[in-house]
């Protein structure tokens, strides 16, 4: 019964829809409607014209044969070429016709080819693909995600398998197409034809509203130019890439079917000289006009708008070849070039249309990764876990702020297939993301392993053999990175946003050190600003930057993002200045001068502040530190110091206490013991000091007001010093013990 209804329903269906799609194809391929449309035109838009003034029979004469001639031309092979379209077409009905009546008379004849087209069961392939391309094929959500996975990649195939569909036939390019618009050698060799980059469809995805409203202010009588805006990486070129493939498919806009997108070429383009620019510039917009049928695609269109050194302003070239339809440009720049150069500008405000290139959501990112990775399983022979583009998303989410979705998913993607293949692993999972990226961040990622959970667990006794004292800090501290690190935390704009109180010499600075080698390996990845250099309001751009200064803080950040940033004085910066970190401790980014967005999100933030010492002072003779936190924060509050507001969006606000003579004896072991080791390393010299004279220099450098900073001044006065002395006079010699006694 199965079998009747496919060969006298199903079956005769196809064969109709075949035949058509073939008829289709043929006014496709010979181009049938713009050469009828163009019968009588000039054959590639070759026409003369009269140059010189005044009546003469003999120019007039050579314009008229010209222009005759280049229409005879054209008529000619239009009509040769329609007629090859009609004998085709007729070929096309006759046989499919014909076939389509014997395939009545001839069922059991089509037996085989029922078997052939009937769907196999791939239920066994479908459930092969799932489990090795999940990690736990026993979470349920991603077992149908892999599953859905497999349906899209399968259906992929499908459309390029069945050659005869209409989709398929109409990407092979039509032999008259051009042939109503004229020659562009200049263009030829300036621009790249997009409608040859290898770039599937499918990667429009969550780019359908901006293909829309691009078609259709393309398809305008006036003025139908574009600005695509948004930062690199974002999906420019590739929205126009996609344009271009839909022109070619035959799936844009009428209008459009006909137009050639061009990219220029800057490396080709720029001369050595900016006039030699312009005039190649001129000379390409001068050609796509004349050949009437050219969409042209300006990266860095800011480079030819503006009079900024290095730049040339075009915007009067512009004005006169974009009044029409002849030519159309779609320019490339990111928002702050957008703003600066176009905004003011009502010439190009009037000549384009801007578009706004945001980045794609983490969804539509997974689905561009998974079409991304069955082209790379082909050529790596690797797959790819489902569970592992998930981590792909995320980690590059949280932790490459200088790039946006899709553009750095695909980077990450492409070299962990890389580093997988050196490996000789055939596998890639979430382990292996987090392995590349924890090399490039220099950040433990991934599941806690069993080292960083003992790290974790004692952080306070790590950070305690450096700070000494300070309970209270080192357990707030650390509590806020063991929620950030297990996944505890609600909050995620940094990883912790600390305000230090306290006098100088406590440990608020040592505590910073201490933290940038516990998270992040070393000591050194540290950026530190003294905020008394930004009292003024003018200095916020010192900070983030504007115009040609790229700005201290953001150009940091940005070299270095995974650090601690050490804000010292904090309470002597400008209110402005202060209300700057409002964003960053609340969001995790902050927008620089030239108006993108610069995060925070990999960084500790430590505010110290010495405000209120004289508050503190007042109340050392108490001894009782219980409360003086409290009190504290409620005297800079009062004093205005810092607004509620900002003090509400630290993790934390830690009092440090001074420092006890028994705590700075601490410090001082300390202090030696790398004084010792740092002379050991270089020059062997081993320096012994007791106890008795360690609690002379303690007596000696004790000052409650200065805490720790005092005994180091001590030290290197009476340790240091004779220490110096000694090598230079040559009474202590390398590999020498030296005894220090006071």
């Amino acid at each position: 019964m199965n079998y009747l209804v496919w060969h006298f329903y199903i079956a005769p269906k196809f064969i109709l829809k075949l035949i058509y799609n073939y008829i289709y194809f043929i006014g496709h391929l010979f181009s049938v409607k713009i050469l009828l449309k163009t019968l009588f035109s000039p054959w590639r838009r070759e026409i003369a014209k009269k140059e010189k003034p005044g009546f003469s029979p003999t120019d007039i004469l050579s314009v008229i044969s010209f222009n005759v001639i280049s229409r005879a031309i054209g008529f000619i092979v239009r009509v040769g070429t329609l007629l090859s379209a009609l004998l085709f077409f007729l070929l096309v009905i006759i046989f499919g016709s014909t076939f389509f009546a014997y395939w009545f008379l001839v069922p059991i004849l089509s037996l085989p080819v029922f078997f052939l087209t009937q769907e196999r069961n791939d239920k066994n392939k479908r459930n092969k693909f799932i489990v090795s391309h999940l990690e736990d094929a026993t979470e349920e959500k991603n077992a149908v995600a892999a599953g859905n996975w497999y349906e899209k990649e399968k259906l992929a195939e499908k459309k390029k398998r069945d050659f005869w569909t209409r989709e398929n036939l109409l990407s092979i390019p039509g032999i008259g197409k051009n042939w109503a618009y004229g020659y562009t050698l200049t263009l030829t060799k300036l621009t790249t034809d997009l409608t040859t980059s290898n770039f599937p469809l499918e990667d429009l995805i969550g780019r359908e509203k901006e293909i829309d409203i691009l078609q259709r202010i393309l398809s305008k009588e006036e003025n139908p130019n574009v600005l695509l805006t948004g930062e690199p990486g974002v999906g420019k070129k590739s929205l126009v890439i996609g344009l271009a493939k839909l022109i070619l498919s035959g799936k844009s806009l009428e209008s459009l079917l006909y137009k050639r997108v061009l990219m220029l070429d800057l490396d080709l383009l720029l001369a050595k000289t900016q006039a030699e620019t312009q005039q190649n510039l001129i000379a390409v917009l001068e050609e796509a006009k004349a050949a009437g049928n050219i969409i042209l695609v300006i990266p860095s269109f800011d480079q030819f708008i503006t009079n900024d050194p290095g730049h040339i302003n075009l915007t009067e070239v512009f004005s006169g070849h974009l009044t029409t339809n002849q030519i159309q440009i779609i320019g490339l720049m990111d928002p702050y070039s957008y703003q600066k150069y176009v905004l003011s500008n009502q010439t190009l405000g009037n000549l384009f249309e801007k578009i706004d290139v945001a980045e794609i959501s983490k969804d539509n990112t997974i689905t561009i990764l998974e079409n991304k990775s069955s082209q790379l399983e082909k050529k790596y022979k690797i797959i790819a876990t489902y569970e592992s583009l998930l981590e792909i998303v995320k980690q590059a989410q949280d932790l490459i702020a200088d790039s946006p979705l899709p553009q750095k998913a695909i980077d990450i993607l492409e070299e962990t297939f890389a580093y997988v293949k050196t490996k000789g692993q055939k596998r890639i999972t979430t382990l292996d993301v987090d392995e590349i990226l924890s090399e490039k961040t220099k950040l433990p990622l991934g599941q806690l392993k069993t080292k960083e959970k003992e790290i974790l667990k004692n952080l306070e006794e790590f950070l305690h053999k450096r700070v000494i004292g300070q309970d209270n800090a080192i357990v707030k501290v650390s509590q806020a990175l063991r929620r950030k690190r297990t996944g505890v935390e609600i909050k995620s704009s940094t990883i912790g946003a600390f305000l230090f109180l306290g006098s100088t010499g406590v440990g608020k600075t040592e505590t910073a050190k201490a933290l940038a080698e516990a998270y992040f390996g070393n000591e050194t990845k540290m950026i530190r600003l003294d905020m008394s250099q930004f009292q003024a309001e003018t200095d916020v751009e010192k900070l983030i930057g504007g115009n040609d200064n790229p700005g201290i803080l953001t150009s940091n950040i940005r070299q270095n993002p995974f650090t601690v940033l050490l804000l010292d004085e904090f309470e002597k910066a400008n209110p402005k200045i202060l209300n700057l970190f409002l964003s960053v401790f609340d969001e995790g980014y902050i927008t620089d001068g030239k108006g993108k967005k610069v995060s925070f999100k990999n960084a500790i933030i430590i505010a110290t502040s010495n405000a209120g010492s004289e508050f503190i002072r007042e109340k050392l003779n108490s001894n009782d530190y219980s409360t003086l936190d409290k009190q504290l924060i409620e005297y800079l509050l009062s004093n205005k110091v810092f607004s509620p507001e900002l003090i509400n969006r630290f993790d934390a606000v830690i009092f440090y206490k001074p420092l006890s003579k028994e705590e700075l004896e601490q410090i001082a072991r300390l202090i030696l013991t790398r004084l010792n080791k740092k002379l050991g390393e270089e020059q062997g010299i081993s320096v012994v000091v007791n106890e008795q004279t360690i609690a002379k220099l303690v007596d000696k450098g004790y000052d409650p007001t200065l805490g720790a900073r005092n005994l180091q001044r001590t030290i290197q006065e009476e340790v240091e010093n004779k220490i110096a002395s000694g090598i230079l006079d040559g009474s202590i010699k390398k590999g020498s013990q030296v005894e220090i006694n006071l």
